[in-house]
């Protein structure tokens, strides 16, 4: 109960008596940034070693990208497996009744598909990100501002011709 209360007069208290240091708590994460997890599961986990090379090859694989990577990992193992099912089972069934039906393992491969190639799009939405916005800095970098002396390039003299209005250009019809 008092635990629950703190320390509401703030008083100091007595100092605890020395214990033994707490035991040291075993890491769950992994020894590698981009080790597999050790909650994946045996398939996962093929599939994670097998991806993970070409993950890493574009040298842009960043260890925020893992929560996506481990996700189409995860997917793509499922469809594997109701992949195997389907190899050797048929994409179809008979029912007791006589009716073909499509193999409900069918149906999940589909799902799994599609969220393979979400995944491998926000995968490389974030490495184009990256690389669009690499390339903006630099851009901006090239640019230099000019000095509060100079005058500024876009400063146009009341002598200078107007440019005339381009109406073959849509862009033009805005001057």
């Amino acid at each position: 109960m008092n635990a629950l209360a703190g320390n509401p007069g703030r008083r100091k208290r007595a100092a605890a008596p020395a214990t033994e240091a707490p035991p040291a708590v075993a890491s769950t994460e992994p020894a590698s940034e981009f080790a597999p997890p050790a909650s994946l599961t045996k398939g996962e986990r093929e599939v994670w070693l097998e991806e993970l090379p070409r993950f890493l090859s574009t040298g842009l694989g960043r260890p925020s990208d893992l929560t996506t990577f481990r996700a189409y990992c995860e997917a793509r193992a499922l469809y594997l497996r109701c992949k195997k099912v389907v190899d050797r089972k048929g994409i179809t069934y008979t029912t007791e009744t006589g009716y073909v039906r499509t193999r409900p393992e069918v149906g999940v491969m589909n799902a799994q598909a599609r969220l393979m190639a979400k995944y491998s799009d926000q995968l490389t939405q974030n490495t184009k990100a990256r690389i669009s916005t690499a390339a903006q800095l630099g851009a901006a970098r090239q640019y230099q501002l000019p000095l509060p002396d100079a005058p500024s390039p876009t400063a146009h003299s009341s002598d200078a011709p107007k440019p005339q209005a381009n109406h073959d250009d849509p862009v033009g019809w805005l001057q």
